[in-house]
């Protein structure tokens, strides 16, 4: 079985639900219940969870009030940081929706087994990367003269702002297709069969459908799994977001004396939220 964030590819055959009496050549009659240890796991990530949504999402549309009623949306940095917290959003929604199926208040089926791994893969895979296009935009900002970039008081400088804010939601706009084209087979339901909550882990699972063909092949879940969920929606934009940043931060520390001490400030700003955005909300992710 292949886990991963609440989720689940069963590779052999399902286990039998809660409390479900199992019969073997060894024992009959055995109850299956969660380990202590997993069930103190699960009562943390529960209590962390509603910690998440209730700071998370008053917090997240703070943000978007504040950036969408100044002009701080017109820069690129700006963009990125509103899509990061809408579809931070979104995940803590799918989140609140997760305990409401492991309390059985929202029935366990197809449908709401897609819209849960839906809700909360896709919003993660576009948040990462947005990431990492911020980092860039940091980069790029720290490259070029900082004073000229953002002068707001030239109108030559106002029509590059508009320019690049277009080209910025052209960017943000081609990471949505090719996040949705990656994480495409989420949305089909004939992908799996019989969902249910594992009785010793506790992780909503289900196994593949071994009828289902994706072109003229079986749906390999465990490949799809390390491809899309470990590589393209963990691994490789975290590795290049602490690449950037580290990048980031030697650039910083040799920034010419002539910069002006607000730049700096700015710059280190940028630093720091960059660190936060690597080690902090690493934990909403997997403990949320």
């Amino acid at each position: 079985m292949v886990e991963n964030a609440g989720f689940s590819f069963i590779l052999s055959s399902p286990p039998p639900p809660i409390n479900e009496t199992v019969n073997n050549n060894n024992y009959s009659n055995v109850l299956l219940k969660p380990p202590e240890a997993v069930l103190i796991a699960f009562y943390i990530g529960q209590i962390s969870s509603i910690l998440c949504i209730i700071f998370g999402i008053p917090g997240n549309t703070a943000l978007i009030f504040s950036i969408y009623r100044s002009s701080f949306y017109r820069f690129p940095y700006g963009l990125f940081l509103l899509f990061i917290a809408i579809f931070d959003i979104i995940r803590l929604f799918s989140t609140a929706f997760y305990y409401l199926i492991q309390g059985y208040i929202i029935p366990l089926n197809l449908t709401t087994m897609i819209i849960y791994i839906v809700s909360y893969r896709y919003p993660k895979n576009v948040t990462n990367w947005l990431k990492v296009l911020l980092a860039i935009e940091r980069l790029i900002t720290i490259k070029y003269s900082i004073a000229n970039r953002y002068n707001v008081h030239s109108i030559n400088t106002t029509k590059i702002q508009r320019s690049k804010q277009k080209q910025t939601l052209y960017l943000i706009c081609l990471l949505l297709i090719c996040s949705l084209i990656s994480q495409h087979p989420n949305f089909i339901s004939n992908l799996y069969i019989t969902p249910r909550i594992d009785p010793t882990s506790l992780f909503l699972v289900a196994a593949p459908n071994p009828n289902f063909y994706y072109g003229y092949d079986v749906f390999n879940g465990a490949l799809f799994t390390i491809i899309s969920y470990l590589i393209l929606d963990d691994l490789l934009p975290i590795t290049v977001l602490i690449i950037l940043n580290t990048i980031l931060l030697y650039k910083l520390r040799r920034l010419p004396l002539i910069t002006s001490e607000n730049s700096r400030i700015n710059m280190d700003s940028f630093f720091s939220n960059s660190i936060f955005n690597i080690y902090c909300t690493t934990f909403i992710y997997y403990f949320c």
